[in-house]
């Protein structure tokens, strides 16, 4: 290791031993991130596959599409005026 702190050389290599542990730790904590990232990743992407409906965009375009049509001609009518009384 390079020279990181202003100890002298031989006071300095007493704390090799703790900067190779803080490496190690260091590698062994992004491992056990990058694991836990592809588990979650794999389980999210099961739960979508597992429930996935093929059909829904189809289903969601044709309501739209009845929702967004306009009235039939009838039901838009204004309705009749009551018959006068006798």
């Amino acid at each position: 290791m390079e020279n990181f702190s202003s100890f002298p050389p031989d006071e300095e290599e007493q704390f090799l031993v703790f900067e190779e542990r803080m490496q190690a730790a260091k590698r062994s904590s992004v491992r056990i991130g990058v694991i836990s990232a592809a588990v979650i990743l794999a389980l999210v992407m099961a739960i979508i596959l597992g429930f996935w409906d093929p059909d829904l965009l189809r289903r969601e375009r044709e309501a739209f599409m009845q929702s967004s049509s306009p009235p039939p001609a009838a039901a838009t009518a204004a309705p009749a005026a009551p018959a006068a009384a006798p």
